[in-house]
């Protein structure tokens, strides 16, 4: 997290709500502030200070096996972070509803294969049934299923009760630099009556350059 992704903060939500309806408490690594005020679930931006909090770690950068065809040193370095605090503290990291392209090929940022090769990641678990290969050519083991999104109303409130003369609201989350310079102007202008967007400049990256309103 720490980035502003709107989608990635509704699924640590989505997380955290599931382990606590079985009795397992969570600390979410880079939620923001307001959020673990608003849900009541404890966070923190201190990757040794998460790993002290906790018994066993869900690593769950989805788009992690996607092939940057770069070195991705940055990436590089917050993986090596990342397995470093969780060796130190004895924690397991089992990555969850990851994925890549689906075709078991290619390099993941920042060199995160190395850690299957090393026993830092454990039992994983993949969106795509390609990336299967993938994990077990790094030496390690890994299931199969869907994007935990698909599941997300067994535990979230998902369902919002609308009169047909009510205006339908949609958030709108994206990545700036990722899509056309005339994006919102296409949207907007393929909004049929009765929907109403709301852009959701929330994204690190957009928000310090001010790019969104």
């Amino acid at each position: 997290f720490q980035t502003g992704n709107y989608g990635d903060e509704l699924m640590a939500l989505y997380v955290a709500e599931a382990y606590r309806q079985i009795g397992v408490e969570c600390v979410v690594f880079g939620l923001r502030p307001e959020l673990s005020l608003k849900y009541g679930i404890a966070a923190t931006d201190e990757v040794d200070d998460f790993f002290a909090q906790i018994g066993f770690c869900v690593f769950a950068e989805g788009g992690c096996l996607v092939d940057t065809g770069d070195s991705g040193n940055e990436k590089g370095e917050r993986y090596v972070e990342l397995a470093t605090a969780a060796r130190r503290h004895g924690v397991a990291v089992y990555p969850f509803s990851i994925g890549g392209n689906g075709q078991a090929a290619g390099k993941p940022k920042g060199g995160l294969g190395e850690l299957w090769s090393d026993g830092t990641f454990r039992e994983t678990v993949v969106r795509l049934p390609g990336d299967v290969g993938l994990i077990e050519s790094f030496g390690g083991d890994a299931n199969c299923v869907p994007d935990m999104l698909w599941e997300a109303s067994r535990v979230l409130d998902c369902e919002v009760p609308r009169k047909r003369s009510e205006t339908l609201r949609v958030g709108v989350n994206f990545l700036r630099r990722l899509v056309p310079e005339n994006f919102c102007e296409w949207v907007q202008a393929a909004v049929p009556e009765g929907v109403e967007i709301h852009w959701l400049a929330v994204h690190t990256e957009d928000r310090v350059k001010g790019e969104l309103r």
